[in-house]
């Protein structure tokens, strides 16, 4: 029990910190405890989302600070993710027309952050979550995505590959990497709707092995 946050049950485990479920100033909520590295760049991803009113884009609440820890608080979506409803539900009968909703929910939820000029980054099935019964699709994690400048959408190359490799643009895996854009949200998009169609993930017929795939794209 932090001053604002009540931890409940995990719900995931991942490499920037642990998301439980639980309470936040009397609102049900998912609520990521940071490891200390990720805790200044999520300032910068609660700044760019927080302001955001869209019902395929997860909400943000805060982000809160309790004796050195960094609690990331945000809207609480049960139903599941992209991935597992597609490995457990490809072969039911409502399937492909849920899919068909799913698919316009993620173009309209990422048409929405390119009009405000926002670069999701790491667009992939693992970060679409469903609403239980409706099987909205609500776009998550923007640990990595970006505000472009209002007169410029180009940045600097670096040195730092981002993404996911399997639903990368082929721009991102270029040495050096290109920054991601709208362009490379769209291939990722598009690697979704591949994945959709096969229940595996993309490309993985032909490069079952990521550094293959890797160098493929290069």
């Amino acid at each position: 029990m932090v001053k604002n946050c009540q931890l409940e049950s995990v719900l995931n485990y991942g490499s920037e910190g642990t998301v439980y479920s639980g309470i936040w100033r009397r609102t049900r909520a998912a609520i990521k405890v940071l490891n200390n590295q990720y805790a200044r760049r999520a300032e910068n991803e609660v700044k760019l989302i927080k302001i955001l009113d869209h019902s395929n884009i997860i909400k943000y609440y805060d982000l809160e600070y309790e004796q050195g820890t960094a609690y990331l608080v945000m809207e609480f979506i049960t139903g599941g993710n992209l991935y597992e409803f597609i490995q457990t539900k490809f072969t039911s009968t409502s399937y492909w027309s849920t899919i068909e909703q799913i698919l316009h929910d993620i173009a309209r939820g990422m048409i929405y952050l390119h009009d405000h000029r926002i670069v999701q980054g790491d667009l992939k099935s693992h970060n679409i979550l469903l609403r239980e019964g409706t099987h909205q699709a609500i776009i998550c994690d923007f640990g990595i995505a970006r505000c472009l400048d209002n007169d410029n959408q180009e940045k600097k190359r670096t040195n730092t590959t981002k993404g996911t490799i399997r639903w990368m643009a082929p721009e991102l895996c270029s040495p050096p990497p290109e920054p991601s854009s709208f362009s490379s949200d769209v291939w990722s998009y598009g690697c979704i709707i591949l994945e959709t169609t096969s229940a595996r993930e993309p490309w993985i017929d032909q490069f079952n092995d990521d550094s293959l795939l890797f160098r493929a794209l290069q």
